[in-house]
């Protein structure tokens, strides 16, 4: 038997999730090349992490 893991809708869920976290990562990645830009991200969120 497969440990709850690996159940069906669980896979696909985690595939969704990496798949979101690729689309965030590269926009991100393209940024740092531009280091102004990198600050004002990195800044806000700082401050994001702040308000919560």
């Amino acid at each position: 038997t497969y440990p709850r893991l690996w159940d069906p809708r669980e896979v696909e869920m985690a595939e969704r999730l990496h798949r979101t976290l690729v689309h965030i990562y590269i926009p991100l990645h393209q940024i740092s090349k531009a280091p102004s830009m990198t600050k004002r991200v990195m800044v806000r969120m700082k401050e994001q992490k702040k308000e919560k």
